[in-house]
């Protein structure tokens, strides 16, 4: 039997919270900021229409989670906890990327507003997004957990963002930084209130929403950084859910695991953040070393993690990448000279005895070595020689010629 069948109609029922969201969104969008209105009313109409939106959920039929009412306090709890650590990860990161004044009003009636404004907003979403997602059919709740993340990953996107996209590099840096981690919150978010109904939704999101509006200081994240914690610690968030929900419950069939969709959604966030790391859209990236210039500390076939930096980051000492022609080499900063934007290094091989002939200026700086992995560059190097070889002569192409210097 269907678990919601005991809890009301439910023919139109959907149709009319689809249609509700649809008209908060449009008048959010473009009916209010269109309208002639002062800042206070314009303050105030926002959250006016979600919790408009909230009161019309309470009116309509109830709903059955997936969680029974004993474990339902045991999710709220998980929320807030994940959501803290989300924000620890955070001030973390931002002790390295640095920190930024926030841009929100710490006046008694400024926080009031503010506070008014968020929660009215999160109970309009939180509220339809536990009813959706608990009043679909039943027997396919994965499918019902996707489209309802998707849509309310789309909802706190402004209008005007979504059609201003285009593409190039602003494009995936809004993919990475924006879309993603939302994506990844509203499956957090969905899946809580699939088990348990909106109130550890509520509990997680607006532990998150609570740092953003209520702390006077903000780290000032880079984009990939926003990337990493945004995505990776809501997907572990979720698995950690699931096996919750099941140790509780003792819930272990196959078609639980089948149906579940944190294992798949671990494995995409694993896969989309390995494939950000490899093309350096996390400001981290990886390179073969391929010569012995840096020997013996870097071996050729060692792995070397290259974070993005700045001239102003790198000092005396430090081992960077750099590029003037040809392949990047990584060479150790032996004298800084100049400032501002003259700033420049002369580099060298810590095997080599010579100074690099060229200097180093920003336009040639490419990163800064942070880690070196030992050796597991070996066999990417070798299919690279073996692929390089001319198919009729058996020789060393130019290229790997060149990279065996």
């Amino acid at each position: 039997m269907d678990r919601t069948a005991r809890y009301g109609p439910r023919r139109y029922d959907g149709a009319v919270i689809l249609v509700a969201l649809a008209l908060a969104y449009l008048l959010v969008n473009i009916a209010i900021p269109s309208l002639p209105l002062d800042i206070v009313t314009g303050y105030i109409a926002r959250p006016a229409v979600w919790g408009s939106l909230a009161f019309l959920i309470l009116q309509m039929p109830q709903y059955k989670p997936a969680a029974k009412s004993r474990m339902r306090l045991l999710f709220t709890e998980a929320g807030v906890i994940l959501a803290v650590f989300q924000v620890i990860l955070t001030v973390i990161a931002g002790l390295a990327d640095g920190f930024g004044k926030s841009p929100y009003s710490f006046t008694p009636s400024g926080i009031l507003m503010n506070v008014v404004y968020v929660g009215a907003t999160l109970a309009g979403m939180e509220l339809s997004r536990a009813w959706l997602v608990n009043r679909m059919d039943g027997r396919r709740p994965a499918l019902a957990i996707a489209w309802v993340t998707l849509l309310y990953a789309i909802l706190p996107m402004p209008l005007a963002k979504l059609t201003a996209l285009g593409g190039g590099a602003e494009t995936v840096k809004f993919a990475a930084s924006s879309l993603l981690p939302l994506l990844a919150e509203s499956l957090l978010a969905t899946f809580l209130a699939f088990l348990a109904g909106p109130r550890p939704a509520l509990a997680y999101r607006g532990t998150l929403q609570a740092f953003q509006w209520l702390s006077p200081v903000l780290p000032n994240l880079q984009w990939g950084t926003q990337a990493l914690l945004g995505t990776l610690v809501p997907a572990v968030g979720l698995l950690m859910v699931q096996k919750l929900y099941q140790s509780e419950t003792h819930q272990f069939r196959r078609a639980d695991t089948e149906e579940s969709p944190a294992g798949w959604i671990m494995v995409s966030a694993v896969g989309v953040l390995f494939i950000w790391f490899s093309l350096g859209l996390l400001n981290y990236y990886p390179t073969v070393v391929l010569t012995g210039s840096m020997r013996p500390g870097i071996q050729p076939g060692d792995v070397v993690i290259v974070v993005k930096t700045t001239m102003s980051k790198v000092k005396k000492g430090d081992v960077i990448q750099v590029q003037h022609t040809g392949l990047p080499v990584m060479h150790r900063v032996v004298e800084v000279g100049g400032e501002g934007e003259s700033r420049y290094f002369r580099t060298k091989g810590d095997a080599n005895n010579a100074v690099d002939a060229e200097p180093v200026f920003a336009q040639n700086l490419r990163g800064k070595v942070i880690y070196v992995v030992p050796k597991i560059g070996l066999l990417s190097m070798a299919l690279k020689g073996l692929f390089a070889r001319d198919n009729q002569t058996g020789s060393l192409a130019p290229a790997a010629a060149a990279a065996a210097r």
